[in-house]
This record gives structure tokens, sequence and C-alpha cells, in this order.
């Protein structure tokens, strides 16, 4: 996902973004928290039959991607692990932008 201005996201880890506990609250912003985490990981849901049901187009899963990466990055970069990947993106970044 990187965008102008987003670059020093890092990628978290798949088993964090699995966590039921790194993901407590954050259903209230989105719906179907699991597909979208699933479509994120690009993993095989067991809802994804129900996608035609559900009306979700490609671009509204994006939108809610998007949201609820962002969320998960905000608690990722808190733990010891996520720090040292932010520490070494923004190393990275400013030797390339020297």
């Amino acid at each position: 996902m990187p965008r102008i201005g987003n670059v020093i996201f890092c990628q978290v880890d798949e088993e964090f973004m699995l966590d039921e506990f790194n993901l407590k609250g954050i259903s209230k912003f989105v719906p179907n928290l699991k597909k979208i985490i699933y479509y994120i990981l690009n993993l095989e849901s067991s809802e994804s039959n129900e996608d035609e049901e559900m009306g979700e187009s490609e671009e509204q899963l994006n939108k809610y991607a998007e949201i609820v990466y962002g969320l998960i990055h905000a608690r990722y970069i808190e733990t010891s692990k996520g720090m040292k990947q932010m520490v070494l993106s923004f190393y990275i970044i400013n030797a390339i932008s020297s």
C-alpha cells in the first residue's frame, strides 16, 4: 500500500494480524473484519462464497483494507518488533533521499 506520505509504513506480521487480541475494537470501524483481514493477507476465507451476496465491490474492500491496515499498523509499531522495523525503514528512506 505504499503511497506518497505513507512510505514509512512497515509490513505487519501475519501472526500479529490474525491474533484476536490485536484486533479488539477495530470491528466497529468496518463491517466483517475477519473477511477484510483475510483479504489483506490474501488468504482464502470461508466467507468468500458470500461476497456476491453481501454486494461488496473490490473498491469497497480496498477502502476497508486501508482503514484496517492503518489501525493494525498503529498498534503494531508500538511493539518492540514494530519499532525496530520503523527505525530501520526511517534510516533506509533517509539514506535513499540523501
